[in-house]
């Protein structure tokens, strides 16, 4: 699978590995780019990032703030949906491969 990130992530200074892993994975667990939003929960995300579901309460708040600093630096459009989950638009994880610098990512 190929997962295009936008060249500017890459030199911005306000984001770290964390915020790098989380937006690599809401590309992967992303449905079909049809559907226009989907649901994640912050779990699902842990489980899909470390494979295991008893995470640590340190690992939980990095990939929690990582989340939370793409919505704010707006590098994904997302809406906060309870207490640990968000609603993101698909539209903000799409790279336009003719107009954007991107580097590939192949997992």
């Amino acid at each position: 699978m190929k997962i295009f990130i936008p060249k500017e992530m890459l030199k911005d200074k306000r984001l770290d590995g964390y915020d790098m892993i989380v937006y690599s994975y809401l590309n992967t667990l992303m449905p079909l780019i049809e559907t226009k939003e989907y649901y994640i929960h912050l779990d699902a995300l842990l489980f899909a990032v470390y494979k295991k579901t008893n995470i640590g309460i340190r690992l939980r708040e990095n990939i929690w703030n990582a989340l939370c600093n793409l919505c704010e630096l707006r590098y994904i459009d997302a809406e906060r949906v309870g207490r640990s989950a968000f609603v993101i638009k698909t539209s903000s994880l799409t790279v336009d491969i003719t107009s954007q610098k991107f580097v590939v990512l192949y997992l």
